[in-house]
């Protein structure tokens, strides 16, 4: 599918839980999406901007010049799922 949308200020931790993902951010400070995403990225991104981290593709669907709003992230499957 197109993956999720989700909102910035969503709970880091949650949020790895429910995609399956593990230690997405360097700095155990970080605690939103938002937070990983700005870090990730050294800035706060624009919309339209896409940021990969570790197997997420996160586009910024919602922000402005002080906080990420929304976000659709795209969780890349391994390849080798794909046949079986």
């Amino acid at each position: 599918g197109d993956g999720w949308l989700v909102k910035g200020g969503t709970d880091l931790h949650a949020l790895q839980q429910a995609l399956d993902v593990e230690h997405l951010a360097d700095d155990d400070d970080i605690a939103t999406v938002a937070g990983l995403v700005i870090s990730a990225n050294g800035h706060i991104p624009r919309v339209g901007d896409v940021i990969d981290v570790g197997p997420l593709h996160i586009t910024i669907i919602e922000a402005n010049d002080y906080r990420v709003d929304l976000v659709r992230i795209v969780k890349e499957q391994p390849a080798h799922d794909e046949d079986e």
